[in-house]
């Protein structure tokens, strides 16, 4: 009899709570069978683990190193598979935004709270929601907050992201925008069709500004072909219909501009 077939998860440290959770909630949607483990391994893992096939798959979006398998892009396909979220509204509500304790902006605090609340101020929004979606987030959280409150009377309020993904997903997802450091909570809001603009990758207040007035709001069809095709590839390795170098063949999402960015 094949020895059984297990993935284990290697998700980097500086991932995000919210999106750590995700890519999680994505791959034991996708695998259900061969999910129950993260690294690094315990030494009770390690017996339990004793004698089956073992595969590593990393939060990467480019080809993986140390024979890991890049799965990052599965997190596209959270909503379809792993999701228990609702519909967008068709009337949005307010601006979201998020900055990470893990990413240093060019910008400061102040020319980020001015570009998000003009932006407020020209869509005529109702509110502007600062999403802490790690808890090492919550100095830089609590410092945007207080600046937008300092230049702006329109009502802002911290969401801090907790054990509920979906909840906090249906937050961002209510926005009529969303910018963020964080590439897990791009890619959830660009997958259900909300306007999207990543913070990092763009370097002073003029490039944010024009970024803000032509966000994305759809994830590219190459991107999904990739994800699709990498659960495909892991689906039927663990059902044993392909050999581990096939499946390391078959596995080879590309990288884009946008993935280089931001954790």
């Amino acid at each position: 009899m094949a020895a059984r077939r297990r993935i284990i998860a290697d998700i980097a440290p500086e991932r995000s709570a919210f999106g750590r959770s995700v890519l999680l909630e994505s791959w034991r949607a996708l695998l259900p069978d061969t999910f129950d483990t993260v690294l690094p391994l315990t030494l009770r893992d390690r017996v339990r683990l004793a004698g089956s096939d073992r595969l590593v798959v990393s939060d990467e979006s480019g080809p993986a190193t140390g024979g890991r398998i890049a799965a990052g892009a599965l997190e596209f396909l959270w909503l379809d598979h792993a999701a228990d979220v609702d519909a967008v509204p068709s009337t949005p509500g307010g601006i979201a935004v998020s900055v990470s304790a893990a990413v240093d902006l060019a910008l400061d605090v102040d020319d980020l709270a001015a570009a998000v609340t003009a932006v407020a101020g020209e869509q005529d929004a109702p509110t502007i929601s600062v999403f802490r979606l790690d808890p090492r987030d919550a100095d830089r959280s609590h410092d945007l907050v207080r600046a937008v409150r300092r230049i702006s009377t329109v009502p802002v309020d911290l969401v801090a992201h907790d054990l509920s993904t979906d909840v906090t997903a249906r937050r961002l997802l209510d926005s009529r925008l969303v910018v963020t450091v964080d590439r897990t909570a791009e890619h959830v809001a660009r997958c259900a069709g909300v306007p999207t603009v990543r913070l990092g990758a763009h370097d002073d207040l003029t490039e944010l500004y024009v970024a803000l007035h032509a966000p994305l709001d759809s994830i590219d069809g190459a991107d999904l072909r990739a994800a699709r095709s990498t659960a495909f590839a892991l689906d039927a390795w663990q059902r044993h219909r392909l050999s581990t170098t096939d499946v390391r063949a078959a596995v080879g999402p590309s990288v884009t501009d946008e993935d280089r960015v931001a954790a």
